[in-house]
């Protein structure tokens, strides 16, 4: 799964405190569970106080990549601009509790995720394959076969 994320919205939903030491934890945090899910995207972020840029800069680090707007810029709107570039935008998800950037992102044509889905989604426990396999559905040929060796063993204790 691709995402688009809205940085500080995220950011701001699990952290007050909006210093760049807490910036840059949160992001390696977030990073590093989105290489667990094998998930990708970009976090994208207004452009920070102490760094004013004519253009965006983006600091490339797979899964991962964070980007900021150009001063002048809002996040959203290079949210925006970003999925205009997608071939199919309909396979971004953009993350965001921003009800104009998703309705914006709607409007784009991707699918949107609110900052707690996203969250539960990042946290969720990945099932092994062996749990994959033991919720799989029986086919009506092993139910066959099951039932039979079920009434053999049912007639050896009759």
């Amino acid at each position: 799964m691709h995402f688009l994320i809205d940085g500080y919205n995220l950011f701001f939903h699990v952290e007050e405190d909006p210093s760049c030491a807490n910036r840059k934890a949160f992001v390696e945090q977030i990073s590093c569970m989105m290489r667990e899910k094998n998930f990708h995207g970009e976090m994208i972020f207004d452009t920070p106080l102490h760094h004013y840029s004519p253009i965006p800069h983006t600091t490339e680090d797979p899964p991962l990549t964070i980007a900021f707007a150009a001063d002048g810029q809002e996040a959203d709107d290079m949210i925006i601009e970003r999925l205009y570039g997608y071939k199919k935008p309909e396979k971004i998800i953009v993350v965001t509790a921003d009800r104009e950037l998703r309705s914006r992102a709607l409007d784009a044509g991707a699918r949107t995720l609110s900052s707690d889905a996203f969250l539960k989604k990042l946290h969720k426990k990945k099932k092994s394959r062996k749990e994959e396999k033991k919720h799989l559905p029986l086919s009506n040929k092993e139910k066959e076969r099951l039932h039979k060796i079920f009434e053999e063993k049912f007639k050896e204790y009759e």
